[in-house]
């Protein structure tokens, strides 16, 4: 996606932040990551295309993600 006027992506500009930046679709599955979420040691492989339930083996992140997830099927807006 490019930032209109310039010929810079959104993508460079989430990539030059060093913050873990990770957008999930509300099937569940990673569909984007930044340079600094891929870059982070995780004990399974984080990449684009993996459902986010199978990063997570805590039982509570589990039941968040699940909460989130629903949510966002049943199409809650933030306050």
């Amino acid at each position: 996606m490019n930032i209109p006027d310039t010929n810079i992506t959104l993508e460079e500009i989430l990539d030059q932040m060093p913050l873990n930046i990770q957008f999930v679709d509300n099937n569940g599955f990673v569909r984007y990551l930044n340079k600094a979420a891929a870059a982070r040691p995780a004990k399974v492989k984080r990449e684009v295309g993996v459902n986010i339930q199978n990063c997570h083996a805590r039982s509570e992140s589990l039941e968040k993600i699940g909460r989130i997830l629903k949510d966002f099927k049943d199409g809650r807006e933030e306050p």
